[in-house]
């Protein structure tokens, strides 16, 4: 199996550019699974941070993701694409849950329907509600996906790959921390681990962080029929 890993796009903060290219190197990689790994929409007007008035409303937001995720399955036709949830995705959550309480209760009103996923064929997956029903996060083989907000690593923490690792002690692949890093383990008996940090895609310079250690990247893996990994390497975009 063949695994393209896409993170934290923030649109509509995203870099189209990059965004093409990234998309791009997938496909020449010829993945058949992309996982989106959380923040692909930003949802700055609905953040309980203090917002400024004249920037992008909401409809103009989910409006924007409608249209990146139908460019984005015409691009990857035949590709499985899991979209897990990041903290910005909760926000549209929490704001639902605040605003009408009884009808986040019907359960019809989810980020599957507001951003028509199930129209492009798009698997959500809330590794929050996984852990609390299941006891895991998402998985394909035996390595995790993860947002990267679901371990108590600190936003500003140096070494991101290797902080997780020692929180999952499994193989994980995070987002979240805007980095490209990697944290390789050696257990006694010769297994071999890690924990890879995916670049984001957004703009670099944001005015909540003006200076910043971000990138931008994608991670390329390959799993054999074993679960196991065969290849996993970073390309900057």
């Amino acid at each position: 199996m063949k695994i393209g890993v896409m993170s934290d796009l923030h649109i509509p903060y995203h870099d189209f550019r990059s965004v093409e290219k990234a998309v791009s190197i997938i496909s020449d990689f010829c993945a058949d699974t992309l996982v989106l790994l959380g923040d692909v929409l930003d949802f700055y007007s609905i953040s309980f941070w203090v917002r400024d008035p004249r920037r992008v409303d909401l409809r103009a937001e989910l409006l924007e993701g409608i249209k990146f995720f139908d460019w984005l399955r015409s691009t990857l036709s035949d590709a499985r694409i899991i979209y897990v949830e990041g903290n910005h995705e909760e926000r549209l959550f929490r704001y639902l849950a605040k605003k009408a309480p009884e009808i986040v209760k019907l359960g019809v009103v989810t980020p599957e329907s507001i951003l028509r996923l199930n129209d492009f064929g798009i698997k959500y997956v809330s590794n929050k509600l996984l852990c609390r029903e299941f006891g895991s996060p998402f998985s394909i083989g035996n390595v995790y996906f993860l947002h990267g907000h679901e371990v108590p690593v600190g936003f500003t923490s140096v070494n991101v790959a290797r902080n997780v690792f020692l929180r999952t002690l499994a193989n994980t692949v995070v987002g979240h921390f805007h980095r490209t890093q990697m944290y390789m383990h050696k257990s006694i008996s010769g297994e071999s681990y890690g924990c890879w940090s995916v670049g984001c895609l957004c703009r670099l310079n944001t005015e909540f962080s003006p200076i910043n250690q971000w990138d931008r990247s994608v991670l390329l893996l390959s799993i054999n029929n074993d679960n196991k990994i065969d290849y996993a390497g970073f390309v900057e975009v």
